[in-house]
């Protein structure tokens, strides 16, 4: 009887664990979509970093030594593989905005620098990575205010970008504020 019990709890405890898995797969990849609706397929933005496909540009791809997406499926599968590399799946785990806030601009500027805005925002050390301190910090938060946080210090950062080299970004600002807008009408 007591080896009965203690194997249904382990099996509560293990199905708990499994849930919170596919919550955060499911997320995850709700996120990927939201990214593809900005990125698009395979194209040519005229940033010298050649095609992208999926938002994937071959410097991306060789960085984190992911193959080139020939579908869709293929770009999605990568994407997941980089948000477990980078540890932004953690941010999965939590519902809400802030996944879709970081992870989006870590597509666009690489994951350091949102990770870091998040980490100011949160008060834990900036390092850029998502570590054990990092996510108990998210644990007790108001993660749609450091979701709000984030977005502002994106803005600023793109902002800041076209008044520093306007040669190399002006191109990019009407697109990125539409991004921009519709990502704050998700908030």
């Amino acid at each position: 009887m007591l080896s009965q019990l203690l194997e249904a709890r382990r099996y509560g405890a293990i199905r708990r664990l499994v849930m919170a898995d596919l919550d955060k797969a499911q997320r995850a990849y709700a996120v990927i979509d939201r990214v593809f609706s900005f990125e698009g397929g395979v194209k040519d933005v005229g940033d010298g970093k050649g095609v992208t496909r999926w938002g994937q540009t071959p410097e991306w791809l060789r960085q984190f030594k992911l193959p080139m997406p020939m579908t869709a499926s293929d770009a999605r599968r990568n994407y997941f593989t980089w948000l477990s590399m980078t540890q932004l799946l953690e941010l999965c785990a939590f519902e809400g905005p802030l996944a879709m806030q970081v992870i989006d601009w870590s597509v666009h500027s690489g994951h350091i620098i949102p990770i870091r805005a998040m980490q100011v925002a949160l008060g834990v050390k900036a390092d850029g990575v998502i570590g054990p301190v990092t996510v108990r910090a998210l644990q007790g938060a108001d993660r749609s205010m450091i979701a709000k946080r984030v977005l502002s210090r994106r803005v600023r950062h793109g902002t800041k970008l076209v008044s520093d080299e306007p040669q190399d970004y002006q191109r990019y600002i009407e697109g990125w504020g539409d991004r921009w807008g519709t990502l704050i009408d998700s908030l």
